[in-house]
Parts: C-alpha cells; structure tokens; sequence
C-alpha cells in the first residue's frame, strides 16, 4: 500500500488504511472516497488479503444507515470485479461512544446489523469474504483515546479479532 506506519519490529509496515476517508461519495476535494481509487490500489499492489473497516466515517457525517451498507456493497462488489481471487475480511465497526458527531442510534444500528448479511451474501454467492465482529470488542469506557479512535489497548484488541478471523478461517481455506 501506499501508506507505512507501526511499530520498527513489523516485518511489513506496508498498508493502504486510510483515516478520514469515506467508502464511497466523499464531499470532499480532492475526493476521499475509497471507492474512486480501489481498483487502482488492488491493481498496483496486488494484494491477497483486504481488511475492511469502513462507513465510520459517512455515520458520523448523518449519512444514513442504509445508504452507507450501500455504499459498502459497492466497494465490496468493485473489490471482487477487480480481484474476483482475493480474500476479503469485513469488520462490523467498533461501538461508538455516546452519541457524537450527530451519529443516530437508528443509523448505526441499522448500519451494523446490515453488514453480516452483505457479508453472506457475497460468501452464498462463492467468494471468499469473512466478517470479523469489531463491534462487541471494545469497552467504550477504557478503550477509547478520545470519542472516535481507540487507544493502545483498544487496538490491540482490534488487532486480536483480525488475527482470529485470519488464522482461523481465511488461512484454512486457502
């Protein structure tokens, strides 16, 4: 990927997170939707394996719930048209804390129950997707560093379901 962060010991730095960015339909100029440069990114760097943690962004900016699980469909439908081999982890977002950043119960709620089922449809459909649940991971009393991100502790947990999820089911079916 195009961007290097973490810690000296890792033996690949190497990834394409991207903070701030939305999935798809960002108001913002130049674009920060993921959706307008992800072809790009899997051509070029020509991964096996994404991990998918997104939509944060457009809930906290009051886009609904549902128009963000569609915008996740089509990120993940453009991920499988450009690398119809890859395999793809989608995280249920972590919980938020309480109501900031005018992010309604409603939206968020309809956001996280939606993602499983976009998740099983893809994998009825044959492709290799496995849903990974951030959500029930964090305590929203000790693992923030603020109202939006984790902390230390926080990302280690995070970090823990991502290895789960990978050793015990996208590794075994490979």
């Amino acid at each position: 990927g195009t961007e290097t962060n973490g810690p000296l010991s890792l033996p690949d730095r190497d990834h394409q997170g991207m903070a701030g960015w939305w999935l798809k339909d960002s108001p913002y100029s130049p674009p920060t939707d993921m959706y307008a440069y992800i072809a790009d990114w899997l051509t070029i760097y020509s991964p096996d394996i994404v991990l998918l943690h997104g939509g944060t962004n457009e809930l906290y900016s009051s886009r609904g719930g549902d128009v963000t699980l569609n915008h996740l469909d089509a990120m993940i439908r453009r991920i499988f048209e450009t690398k119809p081999s890859i395999r793809l982890v989608v995280a249920c977002i972590i919980g938020r804390v309480p109501d900031q950043y005018n992010l309604t119960t409603e939206n968020f709620d309809i956001y996280q129950a939606g993602i499983p089922n976009i998740v099983n449809s893809y994998a009825t459909a044959g492709r290799k997707i496995y849903l990974a649940d951030m959500h029930a991971t964090l305590n929203k009393n000790t693992d923030y560093a603020d109202i939006l991100h984790p902390n230390q502790t926080g990302y280690e947990k995070m970090a823990a379901v991502w290895a789960d999820v990978l050793t015990s089911q996208v590794f075994t079916s490979w």
